[in-house]
């Protein structure tokens, strides 16, 4: 809600009761959001299409379609706006 308090030019539609936030502000939003999460962590955004996910006992390996090799402990996949 903060971010969407910034006013129009942030997208911002309504008043708090009844918000609407633009595609493009909630994306810059979430942009944000997880650049300052990882600034203090040691996540790693990786661009490219997994194929699979492996649980193993050390962990998380995904692998990816350029065939990269990540291991994580914790791993997020954003699909994206499917129709």
């Amino acid at each position: 809600m903060r971010y969407l308090q910034r006013g129009s030019e942030a997208g911002f539609h309504g008043t708090l009761n009844d918000v609407f936030a633009e595609r493009r502000t909630y994306s810059a939003y979430l942009r944000d959001s997880f650049q300052e999460f990882a600034a203090g962590s040691r996540a790693t955004v990786v661009h490219d299409e997994a194929v699979t996910l492996h649980a193993g006992e050390d962990g998380l390996t995904l692998a990816s379609r350029s065939f990269r090799s990540v291991p994580s402990d914790i791993v997020v996949l954003a699909l994206g706006n499917w129709p």
